[in-house]
């Protein structure tokens, strides 16, 4: 918390010598969804590692190239998880000497890579799509391999449903990303329906304008991750509720000035309120503190510093 003083403010200038210059909560912030995200991300990488290895073990067995896709894309999700998780329990550590803001940034760093991951994912899609309908080839359909696909499907359908309820950028990521091995799931199903039936590129006329669609959404997934880096301003509604929370408190005449950024999922905050310049040291102290309690407790919020002017005559 800092003070200003204005012309003959001698008592807030004594003010500002008695407190520290700024300050923020001794506490983490509440991070939602933090736990839901450890644990997704845990078992998204163990589980679709697994199903890296069955499907490798398809694709030698029968040497088949929707079975070695599917695994393939199984252990980028395998490495997308243990990323993920990697990055939520960094972003989770508590604030140090060497690092008083904390390091809730790793966490988009985390889900920014996945997001890269998705629009190669998405061109590596469509590229081989184009290669499959340009030089088509005859496979064969085997029972095993639908079970394999069926229970991936299911498993990052189930993964999708969980990680799409959370609003952190690891969950985000998690839910663009279950999202898509949703639906290319979907595409080898329906691809190995096809070559039941005789249509051996059906799998590919699908695929072509979902690779465009997931390039798309990683695009999108990027330049959300990439403004909480760097410090994207919140929306103008959620800057307002700052306001209001800090003129209910009693004592606060008015907010002079509010700057909000993001600092990865977690905003900082820095107020200016202006109080009345004949109160004593321990109430325009005591009123900062209310100020700073009422904006941390807000969802997100997990850095404030107040600056006390007074009121002038």
């Amino acid at each position: 918390m800092s003070v200003s003083r204005r012309e003959g403010g001698d008592f807030f200038h004594s003010l500002r010598t008695f407190m520290n210059s700024e300050y923020s909560s001794t506490e983490q912030a509440q991070r939602p969804g933090l736990d839901q995200a450890v644990v997704l991300s845990r078992l998204s990488a163990a589980v679709s590692l697994a199903i890296c290895v069955l499907l490798g073990a398809a694709h030698f067995l029968w040497a088949s190239e929707l079975a070695f896709a599917q695994a393939v894309d199984s252990a980028v999700d395998a490495l997308a998880g243990l990323v993920l998780y990697w990055s939520v329990m960094v972003s989770a550590q508590p604030r140090s000497r060497d690092f008083p803001l904390g390091k809730s940034r790793v966490e988009p760093l985390g889900a920014l890579f996945i997001a890269v991951m998705a629009v190669l994912l998405g061109v590596e899609v469509v590229t081989s799509s184009i290669r499959a309908l340009t030089l088509p080839a005859v496979m064969v359909f085997e029972p095993v391999l639908l079970f394999l696909f069926l229970a991936k499907l299911s498993f990052r359908g189930w993964i999708w449903s969980q990680a799409r309820r959370g609003d952190s950028p690891a969950l985000r990521a998690l839910t663009v990303d279950a999202r898509n091995d949703f639906y290319f799931g979907l595409v080898g199903v329906v691809g190995l329906g096809g070559i039941y039936l005789g249509y051996h590129s059906l799998d590919a006329w699908l695929a072509l304008p979902l690779g465009l669609w997931v390039i798309w959404s990683g695009v999108e997934l990027v330049k959300d991750n990439f403004s909480l880096l760097v410090g994207r301003a919140p929306p103008d509604d959620v800057c307002e509720n700052f306001q209001e929370a800090a003129l209910r408190v009693e004592g606060v005449l008015d907010v002079s000035r509010l700057v909000a950024q993001y600092l990865g999922p977690e905003i900082d905050v820095q107020v200016s309120i202006t109080v009345d310049g004949q109160l004593d040291l321990q109430s325009a102290h005591d009123i900062g503190e209310l100020v700073q309690g009422e904006l941390l407790a807000l969802p997100q919020v997990g850095h404030v510093s107040v600056h006390i002017d007074p009121a002038e005559s």
